[in-house]
């Protein structure tokens, strides 16, 4: 049998001499110290970003409760000048009904002076036919007795008429 050993084999993770273990020990110092400057480091970043994250979702809040807020503003005006609307709707139907109202209140009284017009005008023709029967019924009780025309001749060459009419009683 061959045993081969070697040296090196021995040594090669025992530190040979003290400026190698101090090599050693400062370069381990050296990486632990990076180590845990990368750790720290990446505390304060993940705790940067863990406060960005909060930042931004605070932002996002409060961008989202000023919509909110601003849609409920709307929502509101909204009702108003819905309700502003049918307000005014309700008011010209009212005042519509009215002058509805006041035309056909107008409308009676036109049609209560045509009929009183209407009456008033019968009335007087049938005091006309009244007045004419009348005048005939006096004409029937009365006759012309005589009828004479008289012209006499002047100087002037103006004529004088003269007319004498008699009426009688039956």
């Amino acid at each position: 049998f061959f045993f081969f050993s070697s040296r090196r084999r021995h040594t090669r993770f025992l530190p040979v001499s003290w400026a190698r273990r101090c090599v050693q020990e400062t370069g381990k110092q050296a990486v632990d110290s990076k180590l845990n400057g990368l750790k720290e480091k990446k505390k304060e970043d993940e705790k940067r970003k863990i406060e960005e994250e909060k930042q931004r979702v605070e932002k996002e809040n409060e961008l989202r409760a000023k919509e909110e807020q601003r849609r409920k503003k709307l929502l509101e005006e909204q009702k108003v000048r819905v309700q502003e609307y049918k307000e005014k709707k309700e008011k010209e139907k009212v005042e519509k009904e009215e002058v509805e109202k006041q035309i056909k209140v107008k409308e009676e009284e036109d049609k209560k002076q045509e009929k009183a017009q209407f009456l008033k005008k019968q009335q007087n023709v049938l005091s006309e036919q009244m007045q004419k029967m009348n005048k005939k019924k006096e004409e029937r009780d009365v006759k012309t007795v005589s009828y004479t025309h008289l012209t006499l001749p002047t100087i002037y060459s103006v004529q004088i008429s003269v007319v004498a009419v008699s009426l009688k009683k039956k």
